[in-house]
């Protein structure tokens, strides 16, 4: 019988999607002045946040971790 993921990894797996469900808008509406610099470091800054945020959270969560 397969084990039941721990409470920590499905925190983690809904992040990741709420993570990209929420990035996606948010780039559509950076991008929405077009290709100016201004809208691409828009989105170079919403996808990094995103990262940090997921790379915190998993981090945190890891066994032996502080």
């Amino acid at each position: 019988m397969p084990a039941k993921p721990a409470a920590g990894d499905r925190g983690a797996l809904a992040l990741a999607i709420v993570s990209i469900l929420a990035g996606i808008p948010l780039t559509a509406i950076a991008t929405s002045v077009g290709f100016h610099p201004v809208g691409m470091f828009g989105v170079l800054v919403i996808w990094i946040a995103i990262a940090v945020i997921n790379v915190t959270y998993n981090r945190r969560n890891q066994p032996g971790g502080q």
